[in-house]
């Protein structure tokens, strides 16, 4: 039997319209040597990689003189004081350099540097950068590139270059395209020859886009990274090994992996976050069913209850919790898309409560009565608030959010600083005008 061709084998892998598209495009990339293998995990839109697949394609051999530099003179001359951090001490040494709420998830892995060559670099003027200056982070910016910890991990296949804004800004693990020779020329070869090892990206190749990683020459399309773990829509990528998740009976939830056989929710996540509890208590001895619409999105249901709503980029979008009475700090703290979230037994909310989410605009916890700090901190979608039971907050209740228009909190006795910061009536005069309008 003939062996099947590129075209089909991708068509098989990805799908007929991946194979289609860049058939359209460049029928010669066919011609890249193991193409199968690199698009394996590339993800369902391949005209974002046309560029980078491009330079993939065979080139007569060239002949090229290797002088490898220092990397750490080479970031010198980029203007860093830079050094490798092989003790934990030096691992978190940048520390002191990032805001409290942008840490690095490093500085919480007390075996990166085991795992991982580390080197970290800081602007020679750091101190003349502040990050008050920068009220629209943007990840290659002047602050978010001052200081940065260039990691590789040690069996190869993996580099990522961290931002000192952290996950204040989209992908701040891919700063500068996790391409070193895009902080300095050489810088990558230089990397590779000191450390004796390899990574990522091929000499002379185009960056690929956001949420896009190589990890030993494939093209990997991930959705979310967190604390070094890589997500994609069937598949997570962890200490330089892809797992593929079961599709017969797990689904992926954003960083979270939803087991209907085994009737569990986990994450491989290192960093804390309270959801994978508290779904697993409110599914306990229950029927666990899901479905789908047209549109992909899937509805995960607890004796025929919904509880949850997965759009097609596997983003948790609504989430009730029926019975749950009492929510522990760190839940959904990196969630960013959820839309709708409702828990009718729910009294307390511990700290960091959906910290990072931008886009929930339907919020019905009608018998709380605590709230604890960083209540939905980072929100902007929220427009009414009602809790008649809320007695309490924390610190930094709503900071950020400008849309509420109606707040009724009538029992409040007790709230924390900076209650509803940054919004258009928070002043000492008019702090509570909003509130004491909507319960006359």
């Amino acid at each position: 039997m003939a062996e099947k061709s590129v075209y089909d084998q991708i068509k098989k892998q990805n799908g007929e319209a991946f194979a289609q598209k860049i058939r359209a495009f460049d029928s010669t990339l066919f011609d890249i040597p193991d193409l199968v293998h690199i698009l394996k995990y590339a993800g369902a839109y391949p005209e974002e990689i046309f560029d980078y697949l491009l330079s993939l394609k065979p080139k007569p051999e060239n002949k090229i003189q290797n002088n490898y530099k220092n990397p750490l003179k080479l970031l010198e001359k980029a203007g860093y004081n830079a050094y490798v951090a092989d003790t934990l001490q030096k691992q978190n040494a940048i520390r002191k350099y990032f805001a409290k709420d942008e840490e690095l998830c490093t500085f919480h892995d007390a075996k990166r540097f085991q795992k991982y060559y580390i080197i970290n670099a800081v602007k020679k003027n750091v101190n003349q950068i502040k990050r008050e200056n920068f009220p629209h982070p943007d990840r290659q910016d002047e602050y978010g590139t001052s200081v940065i910890s260039i990691q590789i991990l040690k069996t190869g296949g993996l580099i990522s270059i961290k931002n000192r804004y952290n996950h204040a800004v989209q992908n701040p693990d891919n700063t500068f395209n996790s391409n070193p020779d895009n902080i300095i020329e050489g810088l990558s070869g230089a990397l590779k020859h000191y450390f004796k090892t390899d990574f990522t990206h091929p000499e002379n190749a185009f960056d690929l886009p956001d949420n896009y990683i190589i990890l030993n020459n494939q093209i990997i399309a991930y959705n979310d990274e967190i604390s070094n773990v890589y997500y994609g829509n069937d598949y997570y990528v962890k200490d330089g090994v892809i797992y593929e998740l079961n599709r017969d009976y797990q689904l992926m939830a954003e960083n979270f992996i939803i087991d209907l056989k085994n009737k569990t929710i986990s994450t491989p996540s290192r960093m804390h976050d309270s959801f994978p509890e508290v779904l697993n208590a409110e599914i306990q001895g229950k029927k666990l069913t899901l479905t789908r619409d047209k549109e992909n999105n899937r509805y995960l249901f607890a004796d025929n209850v919904q509880l949850m709503k997965i759009n097609a980029n596997h983003e948790i979008t609504e989430l009730c919790l029926p019975e749950t009475k009492a929510i522990p700090d760190f839940f959904l703290k990196f969630n960013y898309y959820l839309e709708k979230f409702s828990a009718p037994k729910a009294e307390t909310i511990g700290n960091n409560f959906l910290y990072d989410n931008r886009r929930c605009a339907s919020l019905k916890i009608p018998h709380i009565r605590l709230i604890g700090s960083d209540f939905l901190r980072n929100n902007t979608a929220l427009k009414t608030f009602s809790a008649p039971h809320l007695e309490k907050t924390g610190d930094w209740f709503l900071y950020l959010n400008e849309k509420i228009k109606k707040l009724y909190t009538p029992k409040l006795i007790q709230k924390g600083d900076w209650f509803l910061f940054h919004h258009p009536q928070n002043n000492p005069n008019k702090i509570f005008s909003l509130r004491h309008k909507e319960r006359e």
